[in-house]
């Protein structure tokens, strides 16, 4: 009985120490893991950052398109009234009627002078 004894003993310390080669080999596997976790939480962080910087540059990309748009409008008005300003220019400059002198600057009207 003592060989059984043995061989049981025996087999009891090969099972012994493939639990604890396992036991080491999952505390690897479970740092691993705990390693993994920790970089997949700084990549979602890194993503979601990006993704708010995506929208503000879009927010800002908006403003600015309309902010070119408003420019636009005032350039065109601009150039609308300068064709106006130089239609009564050729007007005033090409008028029979035409005035001898013009006034140089300002004029200022004195209330008491009706009109003259």
């Amino acid at each position: 009985m003592s060989e059984d004894s043995y061989l049981q003993a025996r087999k009891i310390g090969e099972m012994t120490e493939l639990i604890s080669t396992s036991s080491k080999q999952l505390q690897e596997v479970s740092g691993r893991a705990e390693q993994l976790s920790a970089q997949a939480q700084t990549s979602v962080q890194i993503a979601h950052n990006g993704a708010e910087t995506v929208d503000r540059t879009i927010n800002n990309m908006t403003t600015l398109r309309e902010q070119i748009q408003d420019t636009a409008k005032h350039i065109k008005r601009l150039g609308e009234s300068s064709q106006e300003i130089s239609t009564i220019i050729e007007f005033m400059t090409t008028s029979p009627n035409k005035p001898t002198h013009w006034p140089s600057g300002p004029q200022r009207l004195d209330p008491s002078s009706d009109g003259r």
